[in-house]
């Protein structure tokens, strides 16, 4: 993403993705130093052809790098509009726009620059030399916007550090460290933020509850005219399946041999419960009636 000099931004430097605001001694360096009013901050935002506030000129004789439109005076008490000049704030290294200066004077060295056109030495460079105009994120290192035709990412990959505010498309945006945002170019609007995602929390590690108690007992199988016989299971009779609320599942089941069976009249299964309680009958895995609720459940056959 291209960016270019903007004298229509005039918001603090926390506000902008990006300042002309280095002119240092070693090319490259992006630290700024010393106090400087922030209202009128050499601020950068994303090319865009046509663009009045984006239109430069650099007078050889003044040293001027002077904006093409006229914009509102920045001097205390000048009023009207004034052409802007990018500044050597108090003789450097912070850099301003600030009224283009014509008369001679002690600060008129401000705004003298310098194009250098040596081998492997361009740029703009002050015109006493040493110094040279660099870009550099303000507050913001970690801030990158990514164009991809009506689709843009923008993003801040600094660890830590406060939120910041990106401009971008002359919109602000929100961007806290580790955040990205997928970003309609056309309209501005946000079609994702990952910072609005709920923070994942670790999965507490399973628990068991209390144990279950099981029980088992001896039972008597046969009736009138049944020769009685007992059967003693030392397994679990009652399998419950606790569902969360009040309700318990419980499965029994008992066996009866065949020969038995043979020699008899079919016996009859008396099934009793409390109220409210459901039940359901099976001979030999199939089911014998509809479910049936207790008490007032007949024998079944």
């Amino acid at each position: 993403q291209p960016w270019c000099l903007d004298a229509s931004v005039g918001a603090s430097a926390g506000d902008q993705p990006a300042d002309a605001s280095g002119a240092r001694g070693t090319r490259g360096a992006s630290d700024v130093s010393g106090a400087r009013d922030t209202r009128n901050v050499a601020a950068l935002a994303p090319c865009e052809v046509g663009s009045e506030a984006q239109r430069w000129s650099f007078n050889v004789t003044s040293g001027h790098v002077t904006s093409a439109g006229e914009w509102p005076c920045k001097k205390p008490g000048r009023s009207g509009s004034c052409r802007h000049c990018l500044d050597l704030k108090g003789g450097g290294p912070s850099v301003d726009l600030w009224d283009c200066k014509t008369a001679r004077g002690p600060e008129l060295a401000n705004q003298e620059w310098d194009m250098a056109s040596k081998a492997g030495e361009e740029g703009i460079v002050t015109a006493q030399g040493g110094l040279c105009l660099t870009a550099a994120a303000h507050a913001a290192g970690g801030v990158q916007a990514h164009v991809y035709g009506k689709v843009a990412f923008l993003s801040n990959t600094a660890d830590d550090g406060s939120p910041c505010v990106a401009t971008f498309l002359k919109r602000s945006y929100n961007l806290p460290p580790h955040t990205v945002l997928l970003v309609d170019t056309e309209d501005g609007h946000v079609a994702f933020n990952s910072s609005d995602l709920p923070v994942p929390t670790p999965e507490p590690p399973p628990t068991s509850s209390s144990e279950s108690m099981w029980e088992y007992w001896q039972e008597l199988s046969g009736g009138e005219g049944w020769a009685y016989h007992a059967s003693s299971i030392a397994k679990p009779l009652e399998l419950l399946d606790l569902t969360g609320d009040d309700t318990d599942y419980a499965w029994y089941s008992t066996n009866v041999s065949a020969a038995l069976l043979a020699k008899h009249t079919p016996p009859q299964i008396d099934l009793t419960g409390e109220t409210g309680t459901m039940l359901y009958a099976f001979l030999d895995g199939i089911p014998l009636s509809p479910p049936l609720s207790p008490p007032l459940s007949p024998p079944l056959s």
